[in-house]
């Protein structure tokens, strides 16, 4: 098992006891076992007792149940090394173009003054957006503050050289590093420890909770007060990713939405106490709820003959009492469409249950990962944008945060992202019994989905 295990009950270095569990790793007991379908089941049962009775100190309770048949090759993330290494450009995706949706010439600050700015990668260009946001705070002679959660981040990453500058600059700057995320505890146990090391304030979350929201804090002096600029986004702040998963961000100076995240950095920095949010959806304070009362919204918009729809992208849908929500939904009559695209506890389409929703998942070449939602509200409607899904360990076990839409221009950028996702015609359909359809006849089909995506990126937020 790769989760990282931690005594919650245990109170000492949090570095140190992630440090101490990530060694321990290797020797773990695995949960899974998977062979090729050529192996013959002699061989398959000999592994299978050979792992199970290996003498590591732990109990293995691995069984046949936990044998997973793959018909094809192990492992297909090490073709990666294939292509990387590839001289045939004709087997290789055309290089995307990627733009910067921002005036080079102006500074972002006077930009967001003017509106706020919906940004969508890998449409447009991580460097030129969520970069460009946090090095210029960093060199900013008026800005005084800078502070950011790190999830996952890239190697030689410029928010986290940007967040050094900061420092060197007399800023403040603090950074947020979630050293508990899977698979990525040790190189952000290396990122804190050089951040430690360059001055700058970095803040570990709780053992109970995983800070898995993605969001940056820029106070500025402005006319003898202080500005805020935030950053929300559904993806990581990494470069990497950035350019082949699709997520959004919101770039704003709105002020009431910039003293909620400064309160959330506060909680999480242990200067204050959990307060009331107004505006932001934040776990495990106020999202469940949240949602939970814009359903109950469009179940009464339904009832009510104003019709009712709820749509939107995330990854994972499993929570039992969302799922039972959107059950009742779809009993009163609201029209639901969701793209999901990982596990999906939902049974869509069954008879007196579930006939108003639909489940689709997208797979291609990037790595649906954007986090959307749209409610109706009766002819008004709602976005909302944020780092969560709609599952237990989001809801209940974890830090995230989500941000309402306000703009107009970015809303219809968001309803043009959905209505492209949705009606994908390469789109698998989620099937009552639990299997999936691909391709099926589709509302609103026609350009491919990557296409209709350059296109939405194209539109400038002034349009």
């Amino acid at each position: 098992s790769a989760k990282t295990q931690l005594d919650e009950t245990l109170v000492g270095d949090v570095l140190q006891m992630v440090e101490e569990d990530v060694a321990r790793r290797p020797f773990r007991a695995p949960v899974r076992l998977e062979v090729e379908a050529s192996m013959p089941l002699a061989l398959r049962d000999l592994i299978l007792r050979e792992i199970r009775y290996e003498d590591s100190g732990e109990v293995v309770r691995l069984g046949p149940q936990d044998v997973y048949v793959v018909d094809g090759l192990i492992d297909l993330a090490a073709l990666s090394e294939l292509a990387s290494g590839s001289q045939r450009d004709d087997l290789l995706f055309e290089p995307m173009e990627r733009k910067d949706p921002f005036d080079p010439d102006r500074s972002i600050f006077e930009i967001l003054r003017e509106s706020d700015r919906l940004v969508h990668f890998p449409y447009e260009a991580f460097e030129a957006t969520a970069e460009r946001f946090i090095r210029e705070a960093a060199e900013d002679p008026d800005v005084i503050s800078l502070k950011v959660t790190l999830y996952r981040t890239d190697p030689g990453s410029a928010v986290v050289k940007a967040l050094s500058r900061a420092r060197q600059l007399g800023k403040d700057a603090v950074a947020l590093i979630e050293i508990k995320a899977s698979f990525d505890e040790q190189r952000n146990i290396a990122w804190a420890k050089s951040l430690t090391a360059a001055g700058i304030h970095v803040v570990f979350s709780p053992l109970k909770y995983k800070v898995h929201a993605k969001a940056g804090l820029v106070v500025r002096r402005e006319d003898g007060r202080l500005a805020r600029y935030c950053y929300i986004g559904t993806g990581n702040l990494n470069n990497r990713t950035a350019r082949s998963y699709t997520d959004v961000a919101l770039l704003t100076a709105d002020q009431e939405i910039g003293e909620e995240i400064q309160a959330v950095f506060n909680i999480l920095t242990g200067y204050s106490a959990p307060s009331g949010f107004d505006h932001l959806l934040v776990s495990p304070f106020n999202m469940r709820r949240r949602i939970m009362e814009r359903i109950d919204r469009e179940i009464e918009h339904a009832r009510e003959g104003r019709g009712g729809r709820i749509r939107g992208q995330l990854n994972g849908l499993a929570d039992r009492r969302t799922i039972a929500k959107l059950y009742e939904a779809s009993q009163a009559g609201v029209r639901i469409e969701l793209a999901a695209r990982e596990i999906c506890a939902l049974r869509p389409g069954v008879p007196g249950l579930s006939e108003n929703i639909r489940i689709i998942s997208v797979l291609g070449r990037l790595l649906q990962h954007a986090r959307i939602f749209e409610f109706a509200n009766g002819g008004d409607p709602e976005y909302i944008i944020g780092s969560a899904d709609w599952r237990p360990r989001n809801l209940s076990r974890r830090v995230e945060v989500a941000v309402p839409v306000r703009h107009a221009a970015a809303k219809e950028r968001l309803k043009a992202i959905l209505d492209g996702v949705l009606s994908d015609p390469g789109a698998w359909e989620l099937m009552p019994d639990g299997s999936h359809v691909r391709g099926r006849e589709r509302v609103g089909g026609g350009a491919a989905l990557g296409e209709r995506m350059l296109a939405v990126a194209g539109q400038r937020s002034e349009d």
